[in-house]
């Protein structure tokens, strides 16, 4: 996470430059509408995806979701009583996988219903699981609906994400 005063590693100009590029994509994607914003850890991110919001006068409350944060939250919900741990859904990968993409399913399906932007942060969990976001919400980032994922890239870490089958928009915050 950044400090106060750790700047972030895309500068105010490069942002500006990656703002026109998400806007120009978006308009671009109207009928198969996913755009990748990716880039290293800590490059900027979710900094220049709030930046965007703001821009467009979108409240990030209503149109953007913490993957980690939802997916750990629905568990907890959703199994109070059980109390799963974590680590036995490490040892589960496969029912993690498969609970994890039902309720981002549910999500998406909900969430679209009542808006046509949905911005996705915080998807390291994605990784972990092997759940392919792009696949996920295909089905419902069409004809209109426009879906903005922030993509850590870094395969020494494991987040190499060559699963996009040209589904989408890909923005590299690492060529600014």
């Amino acid at each position: 996470m950044l400090t106060k005063t750790e700047p972030p590693m895309i500068s105010e100009a490069a942002q500006t430059r990656v703002l026109d590029e998400i806007d120009e994509a978006r308009y671009e994607s109207l009928r198969r509408g996913i755009i990748i914003l990716k880039g290293p850890f800590q490059a900027g991110k979710s900094l220049v995806l709030n930046r965007y919001l703001e821009w467009h006068h979108l409240n990030k409350n209503e149109v953007l979701i913490n993957v980690n944060l939802y997916l750990l939250e629905r568990l907890k919900k959703d199994h109070a009583d059980s109390k799963p741990q974590l680590s036995s859904l490490a040892k589960l990968k496969s029912r993690a996988r498969n609970l994890f993409s039902k309720y981002l399913n549910e999500c998406f399906e909900l969430h679209f219903q009542h808006h046509d932007l949905l911005v996705l942060d915080a998807v390291e969990i994605a990784f972990k699981y092997d759940i392919n976001l792009v696949r996920l919400v295909y089905p419902y980032s069409r004809d209109g609906n426009i879906t903005l994922i922030s993509m850590p890239d870094d395969e020494t870490g494991g987040f190499s994400f060559n699963w996009t089958y040209g589904l989408t928009k890909i923005i590299n915050l690492a060529s600014r």
